[in-house]
């Protein structure tokens, strides 16, 4: 029952707990600066006494605070490194947007390499209660690696394909967009039976999204439905080819460069005969058209959603996970027939600009 006259205000907490008005905001926002028992205590008695932060208090306040952000606390970030090349280069893309985003906010970023020999769970949680980590995001954590974290400890946010974590928040690549894009340019371009080439492997780790993105489309742009449309299997040489013969697909969707070669080494030219996208363009090594991945926004979109989750002390697994999606964009190449040129538009004379027939010969 609220004995004051009014409705709570920071000060009525502050007086009641003993502490100044910013140690109150401090430990109501879970700011690690604040101890562990004097924050579980602020907050016992701000909701024994029915407080709630006015709304747009509270979003003045949000917006004062990123206007000249200062180091508020520390990000950390899992993530696997396997390989080289494009997935090095997708990896480098997304941090330079989180950095870019968590400095913006007022944050810094410890990121952990989880295919480092030294590499160790326990060390890792260890620096992360030591510098007062609240919050982590999963990046592309390889499949392989079970994961065994306090999750109700921190606040999450996951982005790529990680199978050994529970259902959070996350951050994915606008897969259905994608597909459709590629679809629609290819159609654009004369090509009409699309074939899906992808690992299953693959293709699990992400939930199939990219065989129902590429089905749901196939059907939504009024292609003849065949499930043999869509590769099963390693994505190999040889596998490549017998599905490929089977099937006979005159564009081919996929997230590797190598079906371009495996397609040429049938004999079948590129693009006359047969298409090739690649579904991440901007990582192709030769030059592929297809739908670039924007994932320098990627990495931005993970941070802002981690810093709402701090900023609402959200911890531990949500009851309701939400997904954030990046669109991607079309990234000409040779890889595909050109589009056919517009028809161009006559010019109207000056006669017609001003609503006048011209006059014909012999009148």
């Amino acid at each position: 029952m609220n004995p004051y006259n009014h409705p709570i205000t920071l000060q009525d907490v502050a007086r009641a707990a003993g502490k100044s008005a910013a140690t109150v905001s401090r430990a109501l926002r879970n700011h690690p600066a604040i101890s562990a028992a004097t924050r579980h205590r602020i907050q016992r008695i701000a909701s024994q006494m029915g407080y709630h932060p006015h709304p747009m208090l509270s979003v003045l306040m949000t917006r004062l605070r990123h206007r000249h952000p200062a180091y508020q606390e520390t990000i950390a970030c899992l993530c696997s490194a396997r390989g080289l090349g494009p997935v090095r280069a997708m990896i480098d893309e997304f941090l330079i947007g989180a950095n870019d985003e968590a400095r913006r906010l007022g944050y810094s970023i410890d990121v952990y390499w989880m295919d480092t020999p030294d590499f160790s769970a326990k060390a890792m949680l260890h620096a992360w209660r030591a510098h007062r980590v609240r919050g982590a995001f999963l990046w592309n954590v390889r499949p392989d690696a079970p994961l065994d974290l306090p999750w109700d400890e921190f606040a999450w946010v996951v982005s790529g394909g990680i199978t050994h974590a529970p259902d959070f928040h996350r951050v994915s690549n606008e897969i259905f967009q994608i597909v459709k894009l590629a679809i629609k340019e290819s159609l654009k371009r004369g090509y009409r039976r699309p074939g899906l080439a992808m690992s299953t492997s693959g293709g699990e780790r992400v939930g199939f999204r990219w065989v129902g993105a590429f089905l749901a489309n196939v059907m939504r742009y009024g292609i003849s439905l065949d499930m043999d449309s869509v590769f099963q299997g390693e994505l190999t040489r040889k596998n490549f080819i017998a599905w490929q013969e089977r099937f006979q697909a005159d564009v081919i969707l996929s997230l590797d460069d190598m079906p371009k070669q495996w397609i040429q080494d049938m004999g079948q030219d590129v693009p006359s005969q047969t298409g090739f996208l690649h579904l991440a363009a901007n990582l192709s090594e030769i030059g592929a058209a297809g739908v670039a991945q924007d994932f320098r926004e990627g990495g931005r979109a993970i941070i802002r959603a981690l810093d709402g989750e701090l900023r609402r002390n959200d911890f531990g697994i949500p009851s309701t996970p939400l997904t954030i999606t990046v669109p991607g964009s079309w990234k000409e190449g040779a890889t595909v027939r050109p589009p056919p040129c517009a028809a161009v538009p006559r010019r109207r004379t000056a006669m017609e600009s001003i609503g006048r027939e011209p006059r014909r010969a012999g009148t």
